[in-house]
């Protein structure tokens, strides 16, 4: 079974922008002592540097439920996380990958985040026939490191996207070389918002 990552996006704090990983090191050992609990990786966001990102890898959903249920260890989960986010400003999904395990995405020098948002009304079916061959395709042809996409648990009409490039150079360029992949996006672009980040990621061990 495919593991089950968690996507977490978050306003730096000041704490975070002065110390970086650093400020959220209890929140990392906590995990690294939770039942389920693969890999975490964190960055900062490319576009947006007042922005970083955690992706969270767990054998399922119900682990981190677990957690958060913990009354004598979440609360200090949550009171190191949240000096970290400004203004309690942060987003939390969860996703199982297709086709593949994310650690390739994640481990590559430059990952990106895509999320797709289907618009009120939007025929979910309609919106996977399109995007579902266009990902097989990408992940054959392309320079690209898995991944995957998928719905999330939370929002099942939001999709998640998350794949591995060289550089920021690569993955533009991989654009005007493939003008199916354009053509692509502007199709699903009427059916859903559509919103791309990257972020280069740091693995924390165990």
């Amino acid at each position: 079974m495919a593991p089950c990552v968690e996507i977490f996006r978050a306003a730096a704090s000041d704490l975070y922008l002065s110390e970086g990983i650093e400020s959220i090191q209890p929140v990392l050992d906590i995990l690294n002592k939770t039942e389920g609990h693969i890999a975490s990786y964190t960055g900062t966001e490319v576009q947006d540097p007042n922005y970083w990102w955690a992706i969270i890898v767990w054998e399922t959903v119900e682990h981190h439920h677990a957690l958060i249920n913990n009354t004598k260890v979440y609360p200090a989960f949550c009171d190191s996380l949240n000096k970290a986010v400004a203004n309690l400003d942060f987003t939390m999904l969860h996703a199982v990958l297709t086709p593949n395990d994310p650690y390739p995405a994640l481990e590559a020098p430059l990952t990106e985040l895509t999320m797709w948002k289907l618009h009120e009304g939007t025929d979910r079916t309609k919106f996977t026939d399109i995007l579902a061959p266009l990902m097989t395709k990408g992940i054959e042809e392309l320079p690209v490191q898995t991944g995957g996409w998928g719905a999330t648990i939370e929002e099942p009409n939001t999709f998640a996207i998350i794949l591995g490039w060289e550089n920021m150079e690569v993955f533009k360029g991989t654009g005007v070389a493939n003008p199916w992949i354009g053509e692509g996006i502007v199709e699903l672009k009427t059916l859903a918002e559509l919103n791309v980040r990257h972020a280069v990621f740091q693995k924390h061990a165990k």
